[in-house]
């Protein structure tokens, strides 16, 4: 019995989208989670959740590329990243930098102890 190749990519891309749109749906979850949960938040902040998932979507799948150095990659790729970056900024969500400096009273008593001072 002969394959229909039609059938078989139509099938194959239905089944990827399916993933896509799946994968979409779990990163626009757990933006509004970081809003305080869909019951929460406006329609205007559930569409920009919506777009700024399906931008991360598209970020991870042109990554593997970019981090290759595919010249045709790289592009798209930062234009992208900027976009979500001021959707997510616009969401309210910002980036968390964490300190590499020590609490000052963390560093005193690590690096100088009663026995030093003998």
């Amino acid at each position: 019995m002969a394959t229909n190749k039609v059938g078989s990519d139509v099938s194959k891309k239905n089944s990827t989208n399916a993933l896509t749109m799946q994968r979409v749906r779990q990163l626009s979850d757990q933006i509004l989670e970081d809003l305080g949960g869909e019951q929460n938040s406006s329609q205007a902040q559930r569409q920009l959740a919506r777009r700024g998932a399906a931008l991360a979507v598209i970020c991870e799948q042109l990554e593997p590329a970019a981090v290759a150095g595919l010249v045709d990659a790289i592009e798209p790729y930062l234009r992208t990243t900027e976009t979500l970056r001021r959707i997510l900024l616009s969401l309210g969500i910002e980036p968390r930098h964490q300190s590499n400096v020590a609490d000052l009273s963390e560093y005193l008593r690590s690096n100088y102890t009663d026995s030093e001072e003998q």
